[in-house]
Formats: C-alpha cells, sequence, structure tokens
C-alpha cells in the first residue's frame, strides 16, 4: 500500500497518512527468476520494477580494474600506515584475468591483502594478491574461450578435465550436486563462502542442493 498508494495507517491508528517517498533498492540476484521459481514475492517485485538499471559485474568490464585496483590501494595504504609503489604488470595481469565471483568487493579485499602483504616501499606481486591461488588464467590468450588456459596443479586443462568427466557414467544433476557438495565442504560448511566460491549468491546455492537432494530417490 505504501508502495502503490503513497499511504498508511499507523497501528491502532483510523487515520490515513500520506507520504512522498522513493524507493530506491539494489540486489545481486535475477528477481524475475527469483520469481519464477517462487523464491520472491510478485506483487512486491512489480511495485519495484519501474525503472531497472542493469550494472554489469567486474568481469564484464575488466577496463575498470586497474582504476578500481589503484582507488583501493591508495585507501588502504593510507589505512594501514604503509607506503607500497604500486601493482606490478604482472599482478594487474592477474587481476585483469581473475574471474571476480566475489565482484567489486572482492577486488577491494584482495588489494586489501596485496597492502598487507607487501613490504614497505614494494610493489604489490601476483604472488601477494593470489598466494593460495595454483593457476593463473590468461583469457586474453584462447580467443575467448574462456577456460582452456586454466590448468590445474597437475598442468591438465579445464577442457580435458571436463572430458574426462563426460566418459564418467554420471548425469549432469549427479556432477553438479558433486560440485557443489565439494565446494560446502571445501569452505568447511559455511553456505555464503561455498556461494562466494562458485560465483553466485547463497540462496541460489541453497535452492540448487534442496532441489537436488529432493530429486535424488
Amino acid at each position: 500500500r505504501v508502495l502503490q498508494e503513497g499511504e498508511f495507517e499507523r497501528l491502532g491508528d483510523i487515520r490515513i497518512r500520506k507520504v512522498n517517498v522513493r524507493l530506491i533498492t539494489a540486489t545481486n540476484v535475477d528477481l524475475q527468476k527469483a520469481v519464477a521459481e517462487n523464491r520472491f514475492r510478485s506483487d512486491l517485485f512489480y511495485r519495484l520494477n519501474i525503472y531497472p538499471i542493469l550494472i554489469p559485474n567486474l568481469r564484464q568490464r575488466r577496463g575498470d580494474i586497474p582504476l578500481l585496483a589503484k582507488h583501493f590501494l591508495e585507501k588502504h595504504s593510507t589505512l594501514c600506515g604503509k607506503k607500497i609503489n604500486g601493482i606490478s604488470k604482472e599482478a594487474l595481469k592477474a587481476l585483469s584475468n581473475y574471474n571476480w565471483p566475489g565482484n567489486i568487493r572482492e577486488l577491494e579485499h584482495i588489494i586489501e591483502r596485496g597492502v598487507i602483504i607487501a613490504s614497505p616501499g614494494d610493489s604489490i606481486t601476483a604472488d601477494n594478491l593470489f598466494p593460495q591461488l595454483a593457476i593463473q588464467p590468461d583469457i586474453s590468450s584462447n580467443n575467448g574461450r574462456a577456460g582452456e588456459s586454466f590448468l590445474t596443479d597437475k598442468g591438465i586443462s579445464l577442457k580435458s578435465f571436463a572430458e574426462r568427466i563426460l566418459d564418467q557414467p554420471q548425469s549432469l544433476e549427479d556432477i553438479e550436486l558433486i560440485l557443489l557438495e565439494t565446494a560446502v565442504e571445501k569452505c568447511g560448511g559455511n553456505l555464503s563462502a561455498a556461494a562466494r566460491f562458485l560465483g553466485i549468491t547463497r540462496p541460489q546455492l541453497a535452492y540448487r542442493l534442496k532441489s537436488k537432494v529432493q530429486r535424488i530417490p
């Protein structure tokens, strides 16, 4: 009623009060899909969805990464009281090639990590930013076929890895369930961390896990 008519009644009151507000909301969830899956109220969606503005995620606007990285470097260098001599070319390349499941928030945290690890007066290196990553994606070298340049710790490309999976008598549902459960296990049961690891939202992960478990006879 507040959104549609711009009016409300206080609890226990009989007088209608008018309000004149403009409501701005933001989400990283596909609300139309959520409505179709009965995970978001359709009446609320249609009242909110007056003038949608779609903002591409970070991996869709990689040209912004160097500017954002510089901004976060200046911010966290000041907060830490540490002078850092910029970001190395290799580190910038690693930032540009990373898939950013956590979007800009993850970029800021990774730059903050680099500031903490780097020695005063040194440049931030790729090892400072990604100390636990055993892979360095190179999207620019595979003619747009993201994934073929990713290597496992044994030097196996993701395409070869996918071919090995397809050789197994497993359905796509089974493979996805194993992947989801493995991510949750890897993150110690923390669904939010597992969702960030997979590049999806926590509700999406919970919904997929629930739907797939329910299909198991």
